[in-house]
């Protein structure tokens, strides 16, 4: 499916309101990445990318043993995304 920054992605686990969620090899660790990217549509909106990014940034100082960390934030083309450890614990949508 091709790379986006250090990550090899491996194929699409998840899609929302405002984003997707891709399943990712980090090229750097082999470690098993989420990542979340804003949708292409909502990529050249201002507005939309600032509120995504923002809160990739409230995520990252986010530290409680219940919240998974976020890697690393990217504001990049082809659009921004964020990047946090895989757990396949299956959806949360269906947890419940």
């Amino acid at each position: 499916m091709g790379n986006l920054g250090r990550y090899e992605i491996l194929k699409l686990i998840g899609s929302g309101g405002m984003g997707v969620v891709l399943l990712g090899r980090d090229t750097e660790t082999s470690r098993l990445v989420a990542i979340k990217m804003i949708t292409p549509d909502l990529a050249v909106k201002p507005r939309a990318v600032h509120r995504f990014l923002k809160e990739a940034r409230h995520m990252e100082r986010l530290s409680h043993p219940y919240i998974l960390p976020v890697l690393q934030i990217s504001d990049c083309a082809p659009a921004p995304y964020f990047a946090m450890p895989y757990l396949e614990c299956g959806s949360l949508a269906t947890a419940w």
